[in-house]
């Protein structure tokens, strides 16, 4: 399944997908902009690709930030996947509690440098962001849970709020490197899925 999956973006990326930003309802067409770095169509309709800027000092990076405003309880669903297959660098999920960290072999929550410093990053061996991985967040008053290709990560109880939704993703500097992200969706926990 997943390297049907892989050759059918591979064949949507260098079809170029024409287009894509002229229809109406598309994660290209508005819902998402780049703060840092670059946006592009990502070969579907619900898909785009975040680019990293290749700056040259202690990191390149892309961020684009949802122009919704959600409030909690909401439930966050994607899938997305570095197409560069690197594992050293990391890839955000900003949420209203802080970031969810990931990259190929591990995850950590962030809050800041301390809280980052102490608890560091934890070993998931089930992680690799270099094949479309299904990310699930359900974000609640009481606290945030995440999902894994499926897999439950323990339970956060973030001490600080922030407002919007973003993606960040990180590059050695220099480097501009992409991710593919589809299927983005902000729901209510509860509401049917599609």
């Amino acid at each position: 399944m997943r390297a049907a999956f892989t050759l059918g973006l591979a064949v949507a990326l260098a079809a170029g997908a024409p287009g894509l930003a002229a229809e109406r309802g598309c994660l290209s067409d508005g819902a998402f902009f780049a703060t840092v770095g670059t946006l592009s169509p990502g070969g579907a309709c619900d898909a785009f690709i975040l680019t990293t800027d290749g700056a040259r000092g202690a990191i390149s990076r892309a961020r684009a930030r949802w122009v919704g405003l959600p409030e909690r309880p909401y439930r966050l669903e994607m899938t997305l996947q570095r197409l560069d297959g690197d594992a050293a660098h990391s890839v955000a999920i900003g949420v209203l509690g802080g970031w969810i960290l990931l990259r190929t072999g591990a995850w950590s929550f962030y809050e800041g440098e301390a809280e980052f410093a102490r608890e560091g990053w934890r070993d998931a061996p089930v992680i690799d962001l270099r094949r479309p991985t299904h990310l699930e967040v359900e974000d609640r008053i009481d606290g945030v849970r995440v999902w894994v290709d499926g897999r439950p990560l323990p339970p956060w109880r973030p001490k600080r709020s922030e407002k919007t939704l973003q993606l960040e993703l990180k590059a050695a500097p220099g480097e501009r490197t992409r991710m593919w992200v589809r299927s983005f969706r902000v729901t209510r926990p509860g509401d049917p899925r599609r």
